[in-house]
C-alpha cells in the first residue's frame, strides 16, 4: 500500500504525497487542526456520484484554506506531474503557482474533491495493482474475533 496518489488537477495529472513533516505543516497552517479533523470536514463536503463514482462538492464544513494547504503541500512533496503527455518536476514554487492558479477563484467543486482524495489516500492507503484473488474470502467480524 502507498499513501501517494495521482489525480487530475489543473492542466494535468499530478502525484500528491504527504509525508509526516508535510502533515505536521498542514496541521500548523490550518490552525493546529488534526489531519483527521480536516479529513472529517472534507468528508462532510464531498459526496460520491452513485452513477459515475466521481467525487463531487457538497456545501459543508470544509474550509478553502484547509483544501489549499493540503493540495499545495501534497503537490510539492509528490514532486511530479504529467502535463501535455510530458513528465514534469514540481518544486515548492511550482506547487504554489499551480495551486494559486487552480484553487484561487475557482469553484469549490473543482478542488475540494482533490483535497479529499489526497487525505483519503493518506488515511486509508492506496492498493498498488495487487492481483485479485478468486473465490470467496472468509471475513471475521471484530466481535467474533474477540474471545470472552
Amino acid at each position: 500500500m502507498t499513501t501517494a496518489i495521482e489525480l487530475d488537477f489543473g492542466p494535468g495529472r499530478y502525484r500528491f504525497f504527504l509525508p509526516l513533516k508535510a502533515q505536521i505543516e498542514v496541521e500548523r497552517l490550518c490552525g493546529n487542526k488534526a489531519i483527521g479533523t480536516i479529513y472529517d470536514e472534507l468528508c462532510g463536503s464531498v459526496g460520491i456520484n452513485q452513477e459515475t463514482g466521481a467525487a463531487l462538492y457538497l456545501p459543508g464544513p470544509a474550509r478553502a484554506k484547509d483544501a489549499y494547504e493540503v493540495i499545495r503541500l501534497a503537490a510539492q512533496y509528490g514532486s511530479e506531474g504529467f502535463v501535455g503527455g510530458q513528465r514534469i518536476s514540481v518544486s515548492a514554487i511550482d506547487a504554489t503557482r499551480i495551486v494559486d492558479q487552480y484553487v484561487d477563484g475557482r469553484p469549490y467543486a473543482e478542488f475540494m474533491p482533490v483535497a479529499w482524495g489526497i487525505l483519503k489516500a493518506l488515511l486509508t492507503g492506496i492498493q498498488l495493482d495487487a492481483p485479485k484473488k478468486k473465490g470467496r474470502q472468509r471475513r471475521t467480524s471484530r466481535s467474533s474475533a474477540v474471545k470472552s
